[in-house]
């Protein structure tokens, strides 16, 4: 994909190339009747499937989650980053 903004030209979009027994992180997302509760969870990748990965959960239980979700365990999730931004450190 070819990102092109007006400060840096062209550059090439990437997204990290996971494998299993890679750590990631993801954002969950519960809706209540009156609430909405966002957490982020820690898992291990267990295979990927084209564009879904099975992970597990540290209490063993396997979940599919699209691999655009996840981020690496070492980078911000997309909850730190929207509570705090791109930029804070």
């Amino acid at each position: 994909m070819q990102v092109e903004t007006p400060e840096v030209g062209a550059e090439q979009a990437t997204t990290p190339a996971f494998k299993p027994g890679d750590k990631v992180t993801f954002t969950q997302i519960r809706r209540g009747a009156k609430s909405i509760r966002m957490t982020a969870k820690e898992a291990t990748i267990v295979c990927i499937l084209g564009t879904t990965a099975i992970v597990k959960y540290r209490n063993g239980q396997n979940v599919a989650i699209p691999v655009s979700e996840l981020t690496p365990a070492a980078e911000r999730n997309a909850l730190t980053r929207a509570l705090f931004g791109e930029a804070s450190a």
